[in-house]
């Protein structure tokens, strides 16, 4: 921490310090390394000298070789272009690191002379080397990552490149270009391989669709991706489907419900659940009819990854028709209502019961069904089992029965807004349902205050009488 900071303010003495860790040969690695840095906070032209020495070195260790290229590259804006165009001349040939130093030390470099150069190292470097040069000719103008990618013969840089950080820069150049062609270009990188490049693709396009301009060519792009053969695309296209509110293409994704891919399928139920319309109620209780039946079946390891999506297009499809209070829904969600346990373990995923019995609470909203409020009245007070309810469960279930106006719970309900407990959100969905039922006003409860002790576990966290007298 020291060494950086002297050598920022020009401290004399620890650059000589610094020169001298460098020039001894018993000097350890980690202090190599760090003399490096230490150089590269500096100001001094000398230090800077040695560090193009070490870069210079092609037999010189290659990591070295990169932090001192790349310290010169963060702090130096000016005249190192000479240096990294010498590492590409013949001399350098066999270096298979000179590229790659050259992309780093003109990290701050500006002017068209650096722009025709980056774009040089992109065209000949390996994927690392372009990945670097990319991003830096990306600060310098998106509208050249955007030619680089779209250029005849550059199709080396559209979403087949095997690097990530390709990929990516030129997303975030597509966005901040902002076009008509751009547009058309995030639209083939909803099937990136890589999900984050697929969801800033999709939030680009997003955002350009708020522009005048651009948002008929982004609705029709989204539309016609929901169509598309690629599992990834459809996914994307279904959430921006929902945000873009596309429910004039309510059938295609409605259609999207029962395919094979569980990512889709549960990206179709949300959007659906945005779209908040009637005419998708139908399939939407064929599918959770059909969930109901077999996802339970899937907490296996091999088909974990399965269960779990099919468990998020359950809580959507449940919370689409508790919205719309769907009565016909009434039998499929009461039949997520019992829990069952095998081998110690509630098998039944909590979140989907809870959304259900939520759904439940919408549809009956003002309605009591005695045999209905005794089963959640049974879920609610269920905390002394072998295999205690879980809390999501118990949460909706004293939420739906606030909204039935079942009387018969409020001495539950009294029994677990006071209870200290260190989960805040079953006391407050009892404090909320007595306050609907009786309209007295029920204060939240406080914070628990956490005692953090990094004594010896079995120590006591208040002292005994007489370690306090010591």
């Amino acid at each position: 921490m020291l060494e950086p900071a002297f050598a920022r303010l020009g401290h004399e003495l620890i650059i000589k310090r610094i020169l001298a860790r460098l020039n001894d040969t018993n000097t350890l690695d980690v202090w190599i390394r760090l003399a490096i840095h230490v150089l590269g906070e500096s100001s001094s032209t000398q230090a800077h000298e040695v560090l193009i020495q070490i870069v210079r070195d092609s037999s010189g260790r290659p990591d070295l070789r990169q932090l001192s290229a790349r310290a010169l590259g963060q702090l130096v804006s000016e005249g190192l272009l000479a240096e990294a165009k010498a590492l590409l001349s013949p001399e350098y040939r066999s270096d298979g690191l000179a590229l790659l130093l050259a992309a780093e030390m003109t990290t701050n470099h500006s002017g068209a002379e650096t722009e025709d150069f980056l774009k040089r190292l992109a065209q000949q470097g390996g994927t690392t080397v372009q990945a670097i040069a990319l991003r830096h000719l990306q600060r310098l103008s998106p509208q050249s990552v955007v030619d680089l990618a779209t250029g005849a013969g550059q199709e080396q840089f559209h979403v087949n490149h095997p690097h990530n950080g390709v990929r990516q820069t030129i997303c975030e150049s597509c966005y901040l270009v902002g076009s008509l062609e751009t547009v058309d270009i995030l639209l083939t990188y909803l099937d990136d391989a890589h999900p984050g490049n697929r969801q800033l693709a999709a939030d680009a396009l997003y955002r350009l669709a708020q522009q005048d301009s651009l948002r008929a060519a982004v609705i029709g792009g989204v539309t016609d991706s929901l169509r598309h053969p690629s599992w990834r695309t459809l996914e994307e296209a279904c959430e921006l489907s929902a945000f873009l509110d596309l429910s004039k293409s309510q059938e295609q994704v409605v259609v999207l419900l029962n395919h094979e891919i569980p990512e889709v399928a549960a990206a179709a139920a949300f959007a659906i659940k945005e779209f908040d319309l009637d005419s998708t109620t139908g399939p939407a209780l064929a599918r959770l009819n059909e969930n109901l039946r077999q996802q339970f079946a899937l907490n296996v390891d091999e088909q974990i990854h399965r269960y779990r999506f099919t468990s998020r297009q359950t809580q959507h499809l449940c919370e689409h028709l508790g919205r719309r209070q769907v009565r016909d829904a009434d039998p499929i969600l009461r039949g997520f209502i019992p829990k069952r346990v095998e081998n110690g373990e509630v098998v039944r995923e909590p979140w989907c019961r809870s959304t259900a019995i939520w759904a439940l609470g919408r549809i009956h909203d003002g309605e009591l069904d005695a045999g209905l409020a005794s089963l959640l009245r049974a879920r609610l007070n269920d905390v002394d089992s072998l295999v205690p309810e879980s809390d999501q469960v118990r949460e909706a279930s004293a939420y739906a029965l606030g909204w039935f106006g079942d009387r018969e719970s409020l001495e539950s309900f009294q029994r677990f807004l006071s209870r200290k407990s260190p989960t805040r959100g079953v006391g407050h969905a009892c404090a909320w349902a007595k306050e609907k039922l009786t309209g007295e006003t029920v204060p939240v409860l406080p914070v628990l205050e956490q005692t953090l002790s990094s004594d010896w576990f079995l120590r006591p966290v208040k002292p005994m009488p007489s370690e306090s007298a010591n």
